[in-house]
């Protein structure tokens, strides 16, 4: 009787702890936020840092992302454990806004009148905290070694000087890259948009796998200039040998916060929107690593005007980072070597008139973006209904060869102009 009331003894104490383990599992629970963002961890951290510390009660976890690994993530099913998500991806935002997973939010986070057009997004879907332009980041020692001029402009990064001296990213990998490309094309146009990135991506000493890549790179000594986001440059700025400079006619990216429909911690999610929006936050975050300008500053909006076309912008997301690799990824070895070759021949025959009339055929041909914008559309809309992995869409497919072996001609076709020169001065 006695081992019997030992058992029951054991078995009530461990119910209890079973239960007030579970108990206290759950209080934690409803106190931590999930946040799935596609900032890199450092920018972040201040925030994070000074919201714990005014509420040490509330647990902070956090998943980092790449934008097109986010919308798999979300895709799949996992949006139920998060709740909200921070990124300056308008794409990621449009796709969750059109999977009705955002909560509207409360007029009070309306943003400013002058930096609603940037917001590329609905408004009442997403929070702005701040913003963010583009800028060209060089190495001023760098350039002073290899005698190069500081770029300033999209086409300054175009010029043969450039050749092997610059790095960028992929709008596929970057979120903040493809928010450039879409704004030379609007920008430029289509034909001459391509003209400039194919020019740009033949001189790239490499492509970079993320966007904070790039300006680590040029930090290092590695290339000398690169396109980034101008938080990255920022973040830099106590090193005096980087200098930076503001491209006017790329779209202003705001930092958005979006309240996934499915949370419940709608208590949470306001205490840390008040916070990342009160006065003492957005006046440090242009000075700490996050690096954005505060929502009450529009400087850098009075000097950068340009603003994207967003139906545009959103029609053709996944076509441009399909068209931006195949046509410069996937072809730069091919484009390096046809561009040195155009280079060289430059120079040598300078003052060949005749010659140099045939060198910029070939650098035309180079350069020349071989599907027209109606094409591209067209062909991009008859593979948007299969519902399959889009990797493995068959028409798709069939239609990235076409495209591929139009890219890959052109390269040939320019690459033989060059050949022919060299070869008929030789036996002269």
């Amino acid at each position: 009787m006695k081992q019997l009331n030992i058992f029951v003894i054991a078995i009530y104490t461990s119910l209890m702890l079973l239960i007030t383990s579970f108990t206290v599992s759950a209080t934690n629970a409803g106190n931590t936020l999930v946040i799935l963002t596609t900032l890199s961890e450092k920018p972040l951290q201040p925030i994070l840092d000074g919201f714990k510390q005014q509420y040490d009660n509330v647990e902070i976890k956090v998943i980092h992302r790449r934008t097109s690994t986010s919308i798999k993530l979300l895709n799949q099913g996992y949006i139920d454990d998060i709740d909200l998500v921070i990124s300056t991806s308008p794409f990621l935002m449009n796709k969750l806004n059109e999977l009705n997973l955002l909560k509207a939010v409360p007029a009070q986070y309306n943003p400013p009148a002058w930096l609603a057009p940037h917001i590329m997004v609905d408004k009442n879907r997403v929070v702005a905290v701040g913003y963010s332009g583009a800028v060209i980041l060089w190495n001023k020692d760098y350039l002073a070694l290899h005698k190069l001029p500081q770029p300033t402009r999209w086409e300054d990064l175009a010029i043969p000087e450039f050749f092997q001296h610059i790095t960028m990213s992929t709008p596929s990998r970057s979120g903040t890259t493809q928010m450039m490309i879409e704004s030379i094309l609007q920008h430029y146009g289509w034909d001459d948009g391509w003209r400039l990135l194919l020019n740009i991506g033949a001189n790239l000493a490499t492509i970079s796998s993320r966007s904070f890549g790039v300006s680590e790179s040029i930090s290092r000594g590695i290339v000398g200039a690169g396109p980034v986001i101008d938080s990255y440059a920022i973040n830099l700025s106590s090193l005096s040998f980087l200098n930076y400079s503001y491209l006017s006619n790329v779209a202003l990216m705001p930092s958005l916060i979006g309240i996934i429909n499915n949370s419940n911690k709608d208590k949470l999610s306001t205490l840390f929107l008040d916070y990342f929006l009160s006065d003492n936050v957005q006046s440090s975050i242009a000075n700490n690593d996050f690096a954005k300008q505060p929502i009450n500053d529009p400087m850098l909006a009075k000097n950068v005007r340009f603003i994207l076309n967003k139906e545009v912008m959103t029609q053709r997301e996944q076509l441009i980072n399909t068209l931006f690799d195949l046509a410069i990824t996937q072809q730069l070895p091919q484009l390096q070597d046809t561009w040195l070759s155009i280079i060289k021949a430059e120079k040598m025959y300078r003052n060949r008139p005749d010659i140099q009339q045939q060198i910029s055929k070939a650098k035309r041909t180079l350069f020349h973006f071989p599907i027209s914008e109606v094409e591209a559309l067209n062909a991009h809309k008859k593979t948007v209904s299969y519902e399959g992995d889009p990797r493995y869409n068959p028409d798709l497919l069939k239609i990235q060869l076409k495209w591929h072996e139009k890219f890959s001609l052109n390269v040939t076709q320019a690459n033989q102009i060059i050949i022919d020169i060299n070869k008929k001065e030789h036996n002269k």
